[in-house]
């Protein structure tokens, strides 16, 4: 089985971007992947790793470079903590091959655990787009209103995005995107998952959270019904909730610094500090409590079983 992935980088979030295929070609070993990377430009000792990754688990790769002018609209809505490549998802069916019907995009800021070829197989019921409901949803009750979307709709995280392409193709999503842009006085805060949101409102599969796993949520419940079960981890949240940040606070933040440690992309802090399995173990249970851990765990370290 052959699946088709997307990302969207700048040179900064390259290392990211190794450390996220890492964890899903490490996860995913009888899955043939093309990666599609688009980008503004990477450098060569970026490009020569990501050669190595993809060569080691026999994957191929594409890069796509994106000319960042095309954007210009959305300048206005860049700062520190965002960048012009947060919107490239939107050009995806412009760029990709035109015989590709089909593309999973995955942000970078993501930990893949689990098979995704269930995922992959997935029936969109003639719909555009497939993506989970952001857990946000005290939130987004208001804010969604403010981007013109009914009371009754579900807000959906852009991170994670099973997409029919002939669909986008047929519907010019990405000049219809660019319209919204344009238009629009409403500064988003969400950037192009807002978009995202009001195009597709009514044109979505809403996916299972196992897909699009933050982890974040205070709920026990919410823990228990979804950590055993969880395929996708994303690291949502800003800031100290980033996994590649010495602060993080995430829970899931050693579980990076394993696949980080696997990487071509290893940073010289952690290469350093190394990778202790006794340490990650300790940190995920004081973390994630006994009623948290248990599968997840175990599945990335059976002989603990």
């Amino acid at each position: 089985m052959q699946i088709n992935i997307a990302c969207a980088i700048n040179e900064s979030y390259a290392p990211y971007m190794g450390v996220m295929l890492t964890s899903l070609f490490e996860n995913n070993k009888e899955t043939v992947f093309n990666v599609y990377i688009l980008t503004q430009g990477l450098s060569k000792g970026n490009l020569e790793k990501i050669e190595q990754l993809c060569k080691t688990y026999q994957n191929s790769y594409t890069v796509i470079k994106i000319d960042s002018s095309t954007f210009s609209v959305a300048e206005y809505t860049i700062n520190a903590h965002i960048s012009i490549e947060t919107y490239f998802r939107l050009i995806l069916a412009e760029v990709l091959p035109v015989h590709l019907d089909k593309i999973l995009y995955l942000d970078v800021d993501i930990l893949v655990v689990g098979s995704i070829l269930p995922l992959w197989k997935t029936d969109l019921q003639d719909r555009s787009i497939g993506a989970s409901e952001d857990i946000s949803k005290s939130f987004f009750r208001n804010y969604k209103l403010d981007l013109g979307l009914k009371k009754e709709s579900q807000y959906f995280n852009a991170g994670v995005l099973l997409i029919d392409l002939k669909k986008w193709r047929l519907n010019n999503i990405f000049s219809k995107a660019l319209s919204i842009l344009k238009e629009e006085d409403f500064l988003f805060r969400f950037w192009d998952q807002d978009i995202l949101n009001i195009l597709f409102e009514d044109d979505i599969t809403f996916l299972d959270r196992k897909w699009n796993y933050s982890g974040l949520s205070h709920s026990k419940r919410y823990y228990n019904r979804q950590i055993y079960d969880a395929r996708i981890i994303h690291f949502i949240a800003g800031g100290k909730f980033k996994p590649w940040h010495d602060s993080c606070e995430h829970p899931y933040a050693i579980l990076f610094q394993k696949y980080l440690s696997d990487s071509f992309f290893r940073l010289e802090k952690e290469s350093k500090s190394g990778f202790n399995v006794e340490v990650f173990k300790a940190r995920i249970i004081r973390r994630l409590k006994y009623w948290m851990i248990q599968s997840q765990f175990l599945r990335i370290f059976p002989r603990y079983d």
